[in-house]
Order: C-alpha cells, then sequence, then structure tokens
C-alpha cells in the first residue's frame, strides 16, 4: 500500500438472527472502525433457509435497512460466514507428493467424510507450519456447500453492495 493510500471495506456477519455491519478503513499500518451497526434479521440465517426461493431477498432486505438506517457509506463488502456453516479439518498428507498430487489427496480425504458428493463442495486448504522432520504434512481444509456460496452471492445480487471476500468469521480478521 503506498504511502497515505486508505483500504476500506464493509463487514457483514449473519448468525441466526444477529446482523452485524462495520465499516473499517486501514490507513498505513492501522485499522480503524468507522461505524458499526447490530440489528435483527426477520428469520434465522440457518441450513432451513437455502431453500426458500424468497429467502435471499429477504436477507436482501434486512441487510438493505440496516445499511440505510446508519448511513454507512462503502458499497464493497466482506461477508463473514458463520463457522458452523463449514467444516473444518486438519488433515495429513504425505511429504512425497508432488505438488499436482496434493488436491487429489484433499478432495479423496474429503470424499471419506463428506455426506454428499465432493463436487457439491468447494474445497480450500492451506499447509500448516510443519518442522521439516515429519513424514507428513498437515493441511488445514476447508469445505463448504457450494449452495451456500450461491446463496450468499444471490443476497448481494438484491442490494446496492459489491461482494468482494466471503471468509469464515474464526478467520476473519
Amino acid at each position: 500500500m503506498a504511502e497515505g493510500e486508505h483500504t476500506q471495506i464493509l463487514g457483514i456477519s449473519l448468525i441466526d438472527d444477529q446482523l452485524r455491519i462495520v465499516e473499517g478503513r486501514r490507513s498505513s499500518n492501522e485499522f480503524q472502525i468507522i461505524q458499526l451497526a447490530q440489528g435483527r434479521t426477520r428469520h434465522p440465517f440457518n441450513f432451513e433457509a437455502f431453500v426458500d426461493k424468497n429467502m435471499p431477498r429477504r436477507f436482501a432486505e434486512d441487510i438493505t435497512r440496516l445499511y440505510e438506517t446508519r448511513d454507512f457509506q462503502m458499497k464493497q463488502a466482506a461477508f463473514s460466514l458463520d463457522s458452523r456453516m463449514v467444516l473444518i479439518k486438519k488433515l495429513p498428507v504425505d511429504n512425497k507428493l508432488d505438488a499436482d498430487e496434493i488436491e487429489p489427496q484433499i478432495n479423496w480425504e474429503v470424499k471419506q467424510f463428506a455426506i454428499s458428493p465432493v463436487s457439491e463442495y468447494i474445497v480450500d486448504y492451506e499447509p500448516l507450519k510443519s518442522n521439516g522432520t515429519d513424514a507428513s504434512q498437515d493441511m488445514l481444509v476447508v469445505v463448504v456447500r457450494k449452495k451456500i456460496i450461491e446463496f450468499l452471492k444471490e443476497i448481494f445480487k438484491h442490494t446496492d453492495l459489491q461482494l468482494k471476500v466471503i471468509d469464515v468469521d474464526i478467520f476473519s480478521a
């Protein structure tokens, strides 16, 4: 970031019927919260909501209402997804695997515990630090249903906000 450059973002969190919006700005190495608001949604944000085709519009209305009543200015949004909506696992992967062999191995591991075909999920992973002497490398694997991500994208289509990032709440900063 160049000297004096500012980065602003709107953070949005939906947990059950709790809606939180925070507007923040990063300047130099400092992050400043400009505004914070909390409200309620008319319906809980849970797995049952994903089957009702009217729910994205309803959640969008709730977000828009809180956004407008508090006069937020930012349009670029980051959504913090409740960690109960994802599966997070630490999986060991053989250190002898080539980089192009790791993803198929991770997908095979996910197939062992996923309740639906792996094609219905988005799977992401990151290597965890190791001492380098182990026969395996631990990977942090995050699995989320594609329909949850599509649902969130649909919510934001009904707002004036631009969804830039979806992150899991325990990894959000």
